[in-house]
């Protein structure tokens, strides 16, 4: 456990300059999970007894099927919040412990082949603090890695000892990653038939390694089988999901040679790269590891390639996926194989976020290196652990940035406690949060801008659901509820024409919540819209926030 002290020591010190200036380490999904994060909570105490059964997304719920159900981060996240209150310094704790934990279970793969507890300590710094790694801040599911490095682990230890409890342990981590993240589990499934694959003959030659295999792989299979069947049965009702999938998505989605040098803002050698700048797309697409760690990597594939030919595999398939369906060299595309493994399996297309598949090429690299330092250190002797710390130094300095980017939260964070204990106290009908603007992916009419405030104020507005527990139709994901595109038909026609009385017949509605700092509609006086036909009572209202009781019609 000592080297997982040395992470979570280190990433609670690089996070803390969040909670300090009040801030989160994203402006997107970060307020999406911790919305449904703190759903999960209210859900359970409403199951309890203990809390109103209250969801976004009325009447339909089911908000986090959407996307990407994260349940096990979700878990961490309220264990974490059972000690420390604040959201703000409880999702500062819960990244720390997200990256802390897949350090060390890097540490714990890289030993199994290393064979040295100081170069394993930096294969976990490689992999975790890399500009790569950072670049995931914004998506908590996109690094939840520890239970298939668990799951990986033991796998080799059986592998080399034949120990049932290893294979056990492995095909119980390994089920458990899909309730963690979902698109680590497909890459874990595939990194797992590749390491087989790599020791074949072995493996075939010896009846005490294969048959427990055969035996064994229903623990993994019923672990994860019940989160594939909620997302097939989910994924089949066409009223669910808004197909978006196209081939020019995933490619936007996916790797350019041209990434694997797109470092971080503010990194303190390299400069940014113009492309993509200022939006999701340039951390998303930042792979950059550092000249550090392709070089020593090169060293100990020379070393041990050979006998660990499989995670050479490992980080090829990485990289081969990441670079999704075409693969831009400059002015030139070359159409990749991927393209078609896409139009031969649609139901790949739910990959979307395919650049994700280089954590495999970044997990190998950093076990190459680390065997790579491994060889150059033995050279200095009783200096090696100097030596460690040196290399180690180079690395953050190629790596993290001055400066991580921070987004200030704490206009969003809490709404008045007058607002809340009203709605709290009166249950009667729906909450609408306005304004709202579609959050889909933009059309020819909508600008990029509209589109980003309009997605990330709806995930906002789903937090602020959680803080009051009242019914609200706001709502979105990865994918856009049916329900919630009607709604935004009726707001925009509330918008052109000033008369919300179609709105208010909408879904039960009872309150409408006007935030006054948000960046859509200005100059638009929404608060005077409901008020001025006698279509509403002003409850609350100060200079971020209006809270209105919405007065029934009937309406002409």
């Amino acid at each position: 456990m000592v080297p997982f002290l040395f992470y979570l020591l280190f990433f609670l010190a690089l996070f803390l300059q969040f909670p300090l200036s009040g801030s989160l380490p994203g402006n997107m999904d970060t307020w999406l999970y911790l919305a449904e994060f703190n759903l999960y909570g209210n859900q359970l105490l409403s199951f309890l007894g203990l809390a109103p059964d209250a969801v976004p997304n009325f009447p339909e719920g089911n908000i986090s099927l959407y996307g990407e159900p994260c349940y096990g981060p979700g878990l961490v996240f309220l264990l974490v919040k059972l000690f420390v209150r604040s959201d703000l310094w409880s999702w500062y704790v819960f990244i720390s412990l997200l990256f802390s934990s897949s350090a060390y279970g890097a540490f714990l793969l890289a030993d199994e082949f290393v064979k040295d507890k100081k170069s394993s300590l930096l294969a976990g710094f490689f992999f975790a603090s890399s500009n790569f790694a950072l670049a995931s801040l914004d998506q908590p599911n996109a690094f939840a890695f520890f239970p298939a490095f668990v799951c990986l682990t033991f796998l080799i230890r059986f592998l080399k000892r034949q120990k049932r409890n290893h294979l056990i342990w492995a095909m119980l981590a390994g089920g458990l990653q899909v309730w963690f993240s979902s698109y680590i589990f497909v890459f874990l499934s595939l990194i797992m038939g590749l390491i087989l694959l790599s020791r074949f003959r072995a493996i075939w030659k010896n009846r005490p390694v294969w048959a427990p295999l055969l035996t064994w792989s229903w623990i993994f299979i019923l672990l994860a089988l019940p989160f594939v069947w909620l997302f097939v049965w989910k994924s089949r009702m066409p009223e669910v999901y808004r197909e978006i999938h196209t081939l020019d998505l995933l490619q936007l989605l996916s790797l350019d040679p041209i990434d694997l040098l797109r470092p971080l803002p503010r990194n303190l050698i390299y400069p940014a790269q113009s492309q993509f700048e200022g939006t999701e797309l340039y951390q998303w697409r930042s792979a950059h590891l550092g000249i550090l760690v392709w070089i020593f990597a090169i060293l100990g594939v020379w070393k041990s390639g050979k006998t660990n030919f499989g995670w050479v595999l490992v980080g090829l398939a990485g990289l081969f996926l990441a670079m999704g369906p075409l693969v831009e060299l400059g002015n030139y595309q070359i159409n990749s194989p991927m393209k078609w493994i896409y139009l031969w399996i649609p139901p790949l297309k739910y990959l979307k976020h395919i650049s994700r598949a280089f954590f495999m090429c970044s997990l190998a690299l950093s076990f190459f290196a680390a065997e790579g330092v491994l060889v150059i250190s033995q050279r200095f002797g009783k200096r090696f652990f100097g030596a460690v710390l040196l290399i180690l130094l180079i690395f953050w300095i190629e790596n993290v940035p001055a400066g991580l980017e921070k987004f200030s939260s704490r206009k969003f964070l809490d709404l008045p406690p007058e607002l809340t204990d009203k709605l709290r106290s009166n249950r009667e009908g729906t909450v609408l949060f306005l304004p709202a603007y579609a959050p889909f992916f933009p059309e020819e009419n909508s600008p990029e801008k509209e589109y980003e405030n309009g997605r990330r104020m709806e995930y906002i507005y789903m937090y602020w659901q959680t803080q009051i527990m009242h019914n609200s139709p706001n709502a979105a994901n990865s994918y856009i509820p049916v329900q919630r595109q009607k709604l935004q038909e009726e707001i925009d026609l509330f918008r052109e024409s000033g008369n919300p009385s179609r709105l208010i017949n909408l879904n039960q509605l009872g309150w409408v919540v006007v935030s006054k700092s948000a960046s859509l509609w200005n100059g638009d006086n929404l608060v005077e819209k409901f008020l001025s036909p006698g279509l509403g009572q002003l409850e609350f209202s100060n200079e971020k926030f209006a809270l209105i009781r919405v007065i029934k019609g009937p309406f002409p």
